[in-house]
């Protein structure tokens, strides 16, 4: 009896352990080098992708800078039209990493982050598709 009553509680316990990491998971994350920069500075976010699949981004603007306005809406920066066919590129196999460098020369002074539009299981070169978002940590420009 008391055996049975120990190993429910380790069944539990790895249960919600499970439960936790399962939860706090993220399947792609971007997460800048430093908290803190000048305009103009360069940046490098490492994506990391955590999906069982290759995720691709975009041959015209792989990421977009936004920045938190007074009211906490965050704007994007407004980009000219992509002057060429945009297709998938800069792709990260499953469980892989890929750093993009950046200068800030579009990031305005106050908090900002970067959106970053991303297809699964395409191929680089085929039609590009957004079919999920995801953003950077903040990051402030001083």
């Amino acid at each position: 009896m008391k055996i049975q009553k120990v190993l429910v509680g380790v069944l539990l316990a790895v249960s919600a352990a499970l439960l936790w990491f399962w939860l706090s998971a993220k399947p792609v994350e971007g997460v800048t080098d430093r908290d803190n920069y000048m305009p103009g500075d360069p940046l490098t976010i490492n994506v990391k992708n955590g999906t069982g699949k290759a995720v691709c981004f975009s041959s015209c603007y792989p990421y977009l800078v936004e920045r938190r306005d007074g009211a906490g809406d965050w704007a994007q920066f407004e980009y000219d039209d992509c002057p060429y066919p945009e297709v998938a590129s800069d792709c990260v196999p499953a469980g892989g990493i890929k750093k993009f460098r950046l200068p800030l020369d579009e990031a305005e002074v106050g908090l900002n982050r970067l959106k970053l539009n991303i297809c699964f299981d395409c191929a680089a070169g085929d039609p590009f598709l957004a079919e999920s978002v995801i953003y950077s940590n903040v990051f402030e420009v001083k």
